[in-house]
């Protein structure tokens, strides 16, 4: 996508940290750096993911920053605040990434893709995608991971006291599936290859915020993890989100004209639901600046619409 972007004609990439958002009369006028520069704007988008004041723990291990220790942006929150933006803390976490070549596929269920293909363009059929499917796999945890994990819970910065964040409602760790659903002797965990080209596997279900060791010992007690590699360890982020009610359907900001917000930041979890906001959001970002009609995010109706 970025090589994609690279190539629009009279589209301009910058990139630098944005620590001020300029408002005239209940609009949005511009975007400062950090280095100074002021970019004037009609419309600006906000999408900011899980990097804003963000902090990613693991066990006792605490480091400022945003997912896989990339920088994370720390001066924006304060100039939303004095705008009267309301700003939540939420948490999230990941789980480990486990070499590929380390696993025993034998012990799981194959879960193959879908034959065929489903594209999630209604533009396109099944018959127009023609491309390879990697299998994901199933196994379980069971007595012994939830004993690994309730012995060394006290070292979790989830129950420990060190994250004061709020989770997502469906993506809970593996900490809290065993302790707020202690009658279950299992949860599902799903191996999922990180993409075509590495061995990397991610560790669906797991997500996790204990120590490296403790992760170590937990993950090999799961059938055809008993030998495995984590190549990266699994953690929490902390990070600043805004109270969504703030935003009008179409995912402007009810109190400042032209400026939008999507993705994790609006506090809903990642992936497909972050995406299609941003879809919503600079598309309407768009049609502001044209002096349109808004696009709404309910299902098909106003797209359909302001399309036509």
């Amino acid at each position: 996508m970025k090589r994609i972007l690279e190539s629009i004609p009279n589209l301009i990439m910058k990139q630098s940290e944005a620590v001020d958002l300029k408002v005239e009369e209940g609009k949005i006028c511009g975007v400062t750096t950090e280095h100074g520069e002021t970019y004037a704007a009609k419309a600006v988008v906000l999408c900011m993911g899980t990097y804003l004041r963000a902090r990613c723990l693991c066990g006792e291990t605490i480091n400022e920053c945003g997912p896989g220790g990339m920088r994370n942006s720390k001066r924006l929150s304060e100039s939303m605040s004095s705008l009267g933006i309301k700003m939540f803390r939420f948490k999230t976490g990941t789980p480990a990434r486990i070499d590929g070549k380390t696993i025993d596929y034998s012990k799981m269920t194959e879960q193959k893709g879908d034959d065929p293909v489903v594209p999630f363009s209604f533009e396109n059929e099944p018959k127009d995608i023609s491309r390879e499917q990697i299998s994901c796999y199933l196994t379980y945890t069971n007595e012994k991971t939830h004993e690994i994990i309730k012995k060394n819970i006290h070292r979790s910065p989830i129950y420990g006291g060190v994250i004061e964040g709020t989770g997502t409602r469906y993506c809970p760790s593996i900490e809290d599936k065993v302790v707020r659903f202690s009658d279950k002797d299992k949860h599902q965990v799903f191996i999922e290859p990180e993409g075509e080209d590495t061995c990397e596997m991610y560790v669906a279900g797991m997500s996790t915020s204990l120590p490296e060791d403790v992760q170590t010992a937990m993950y090999r007690s799961v059938p055809g993890l008993e030998n495995a590699e984590i190549m990266r360890n699994g953690y929490a982020i902390e990070y600043d989100c805004i109270d969504a009610t703030q935003l009008k359907l179409s995912l402007e900001f009810r109190q400042i004209g032209g400026l939008f917000s999507a993705g994790q930041f609006n506090g809903s979890s990642g992936y497909e639901e972050a995406a299609a906001q941003g879809l919503i959001a600079g598309i309407n970002a768009a049609l502001y600046v044209k002096g349109r009609g808004a696009v709404d995010n309910r299902p098909f109706t106003g797209l359909h619409r302001s399309i036509d």
